[in-house]
């Protein structure tokens, strides 16, 4: 029985074709259930995201998946093989260990994509289309990515605008519940400067935009968020200790002689101001006044290239971690295989063991002679337990087939 993992990333298949492939949860159930019950495949977990779709399987077919996929959801075979790929046994383990350490994601070392896995793995169980082979490959797998997270620093250093943006005030601050943040915009990339800022325990937020009302629905949270229009933001700076920036505004939003009123206000408080935009929101001269600090998307960008950089050189040591894993399993894999095979050589040498214990038990019943009863029994044991090996050493010497003959000289030395 072949492991397989089959899919489409990123890298590999355009958006177009990745949106007809990007199943619900509950079409995932469906796919699960379909591919179990009416194809070869024995055991399945469907992993989806924004970025890849992807199969994880146990098929004595291996290309039967894809042919299932093509004709499941009406899409040419011809129109998927040029943007999928499909790895087996091997090259599928290490593949599915990559994706969940994160090797394979977009952003380099990203965690998010080992939570998913989980619930896809979570998800499989429950549809019952997991199996003992899948289950523990997958353990296997999750060990492993917890690992490439605790002995590299993969995922130490943030390579997004938003999270080196949170890098950034990490640095500057210590006592984050006593901070007020002021951020000016409401696209994504602040609606995750908002997000990564809770998660440091800051609660107080102002956020400014042109649509206050409409901006509200934007940003669900249990932290304390006042909405202002972008006018406002001279009567609100005096009370920010950290003010995010990233608009689409031609023109700079906050000027030198805004902060220089705010500090003057905060009796030179200390003031971090990050401008994500460009063009800039807050005026360079600021920059040079005491008490700030001042960062803009260049110096952010220089920040994630470094960090991409260890990335890179972390992402190399985890790749190593990642093919001791791979042959680690591949080996358990085989143990396990032989385990079966020295129950069943034990169960027969015990049958004929048995037999001619049977044998010898009616003879002593019968009154014949004990030693020669015991005599024969030895004989015909050890006859009939090198009789089987015998003949195909023979047959293998006369065959030419060295290999087997080697095998069994080393086996019985």
């Amino acid at each position: 029985m072949n492991i397989i993992a089959y899919g489409f990333n990123h890298r590999t298949a355009p958006l177009a074709l990745r949106e007809q492939l990007a199943p619900s949860t509950q079409q995932q159930s469906t796919w699960l259930h379909d591919l179990i019950t009416h194809q070869p495949v024995s055991e399945a977990m469907v992993l989806a995201t924004c970025n890849r779709t992807e199969f994880y399987c146990t098929t004595a077919e291996p290309t039967a998946i894809m042919h299932w996929l093509s004709r499941y959801q009406n899409i040419a075979l011809e129109q998927l093989q040029p943007h999928s790929y499909l790895w087996q046994d091997h090259a599928a383990i290490r593949h599915t260990m990559r994706v969940a350490s994160g090797l394979d994601s977009m952003m380099l070392g990203e965690p998010q994509i080992l939570g998913q896995m989980k619930q896809a793995y979570q998800l499989a169980r429950k549809t019952g289309a997991l199996g003992s082979q899948l289950d523990h490959l997958l353990q296997h797998v999750f060990a492993t990515s917890k690992r490439v997270r605790s002995e590299t620093d993969i995922g130490l250093n943030p390579i997004s605008i938003a999270y080196a943006a949170t890098s950034l005030a990490k640095r500057i601050f210590t006592d984050f519940q006593s901070l007020t943040v002021l951020l000016v915009g409401a696209g994504e990339t602040i609606q995750l400067v908002c997000q990564y800022l809770q998660q440091l325990g800051i609660e107080r937020f102002i956020i400014a935009s042109r649509r206050p009302q409409a901006t509200q629905a934007l940003f669900s949270s249990t932290k304390t968020i006042e909405f202002i229009t972008i006018e406002a933001i001279p009567t609100q700076l005096a009370h920010a200790d950290l003010v995010v920036t990233a608009t689409a505004s031609p023109l700079p939003l906050i000027g030198k002689g805004m902060i220089e009123t705010a500090i003057k206000a905060r009796k030179h408080r200390l003031m971090l101001l990050i401008d994500l935009a460009v063009p800039r929101d807050i005026e360079p001269q600021v920059a040079h006044l005491s008490d700030v600090f001042l960062y803009n998307i260049d110096d952010l960008q220089q920040l994630i290239q470094t960090h991409l950089t260890q990335r890179s050189q972390a992402a190399q040591q985890a790749e190593q971690i990642i093919d001791q894993a791979a042959e680690h399993y591949l080996r358990w894999r085989q143990a396990t295989t032989s385990n079966q095979l020295i129950k069943n050589y034990r169960q027969q040498m015990e049958q004929l063991t048995q037999q001619e214990l049977t044998r010898a038990l009616q003879q002593l019943t019968a009154g014949h002679c004990p030693q020669q009863i015991l005599h024969e029994f030895s004989q015909r044991l050890v006859n009939k337990y090198l009789h089987q090996p015998t003949q195909r050493i023979r047959q293998a010497a006369y065959e030419g087939d060295l290999p087997i003959v080697e095998a069994l000289r080393r086996l019985y030395e």
